[in-house]
């Protein structure tokens, strides 16, 4: 959902990397995060080059309460890192996706391919890209 934007497309290409997943690991009872993971990326990817569309969540919009400034300070905040996390490039998107999605790294080196110490470097060097571009006022 977080990728593509669009609630009806993140649901299909969900129930497509389930079935890829079933179809093949149809021999194995194991189920591996890490390999559903990689299929729903490349599944994704699949799609946008078909639609030729990529895009983040536009309107990002958290639980209200009853605070409104609060409430407006937070999607302001909301508003300049996702503008921050479009100026990224596409590597960095794509890693701090999987952490914010809460996958260990040692699941994210899995997906990507990459030693559990390879990724821990790639997300502080993207977060610290990010936090450049938040605070130098980039958008």
């Amino acid at each position: 959902m977080f990728r593509c934007g669009d609630y009806e497309v993140s649901s299909d290409i969900m129930q497509e990397s389930f079935t890829r997943h079933y179809q093949y690991s149809r021999n194995s009872l194991e189920f591996s995060p890490a390999y559903l993971f990689t299929i729903a990326r490349n599944a994704l990817v699949d799609h946008q080059r078909h639609e030729n569309n990529y895009s983040l969540i536009q309107n990002y919009a958290p639980q209200h309460s009853q605070n409104l400034e609060a409430d407006f300070i937070v999607r302001e905040e909301c508003q300049v890192v996702a503008a921050g996390f479009k100026k990224l490039p596409r590597e960095d998107r794509e890693i701090l996706e999987l952490v914010v999605a809460g996958l260990p790294y040692k699941q994210i080196g899995e997906i990507l391919e990459l030693s559990e110490s390879n990724i821990k470097v790639r997300v502080h060097r993207a977060r610290v890209r990010l936090r450049d571009i938040i605070n130098n006022g980039e958008n």
